[in-house]
């Protein structure tokens, strides 16, 4: 991998590759090309793949916010296909709100937390983004 791939792509595609070759998942953190985060771990970080992978997107600026950011402004390409705007759309929500691990409650305050960032104005927003807060009554507090 190097600074112009995708690492998500990459790490699904390491994922896929690993299951298919039925690699057990313990030795996965120590397969892959991603130096600069594994080498900033300790090696007991370094055993666990799922810690190895926070790593590497955390070193690589991939988080929940970026894909909200890239959800609220992605254009289309002119010539591009319905079907593939919809997919990057979901994509960039998928990794924004964590449907799989937050429940819809928590995706919902997520999406007022930003709109009451965009009403409140540029400093508060920026504050409450700076705190991570997609709680509702944390927004609230800091504002």
């Amino acid at each position: 991998m190097t600074a112009e791939n995708d690492p998500q792509a990459y790490l699904v595609a390491f994922e896929r590759m690993s299951t298919t070759a039925s690699w057990p998942k313990e030795f996965w953190a120590s397969q892959g090309e991603a130096q600069a985060a594994y080498q900033a771990m300790t090696d007991a970080e370094t055993a666990q793949y799922n810690l190895v992978k926070q790593a590497v997107l955390w070193h690589c600026n991939i988080t929940g916010e970026k894909h909200r950011v890239q959800f609220r402004e992605y254009q289309r390409y002119p010539d591009t296909r319905p079907r593939v705007v919809m997919q990057k759309l979901h994509d960039h929500m998928v990794h924004w709100l964590e449907p799989t691990q937050k429940t819809s409650l928590q995706m919902g305050e997520a999406i007022v937390v930003e709109q009451f960032c965009h009403v409140v104005g540029a400093e508060t927003q920026a504050w409450i983004w700076r705190q991570n807060s997609d709680n509702l009554e944390d927004a609230v507090k800091l504002a």
